[in-house]
């Protein structure tokens, strides 16, 4: 499944002219009407379609231990989220965005990059949450990234 990102109606455009899903990185509104109406004006059916809220965690870990698990991939996650925030200055759509400039301002303030443990993982994935689950996030190495995405598949 192919699918497009963006946040505006330009995106959404985009991917119905191209008969691609929307998977946004936040909304607008009207962004979904905009999508389904370029969809069926260039001859195709509606796909899948994902329009975040901008409080959803959009970068997701599962770890066994999370102090330790912030310790070891926190300076990547926040490697991500300045980097991304400084990309997209004054975005009031996204879904990604943080104004942390420290770990622990992440970890403590930021709904964007999260670490649950197994047992909360479990909890909301039961109580019918969408993980979004992003391995490479901030330039994390395989090796590590591997880890965190076997720990959710073994154990989430």
């Amino acid at each position: 499944m192919l699918n497009w990102g963006g946040s505006s109606h330009g995106a959404a455009r985009s991917a119905g002219r191209n008969g691609l899903g929307l998977l946004a990185k936040g909304g607008v509104p009207g962004m979904q009407w905009a999508y389904e109406k370029a969809c069926r004006n260039n001859g195709f059916e509606p796909g899948f379609v994902l329009i975040p809220d901008r409080d959803v965690v959009a970068n997701l870990f599962v770890a066994e231990d999370v102090d330790a698990a912030w310790d070891e991939i926190g300076k990547y996650l926040l490697h991500d989220a300045m980097s991304y925030s400084e990309w997209n200055p004054d975005n009031q759509v996204s879904a990604n965005m943080s104004t942390a400039r420290t770990v622990d301002e992440l970890r403590r303030a930021s709904a964007s990059h999260v670490i649950l443990s197994v047992e909360e993982a479990r909890w909301r994935l039961a109580g019918g949450e969408i993980f979004n689950l992003s391995p490479l996030c901030g330039g994390i190495p395989p090796e590590i990234a591997w880890r965190y995405l076997k720990r959710f598949a073994d154990r989430g």
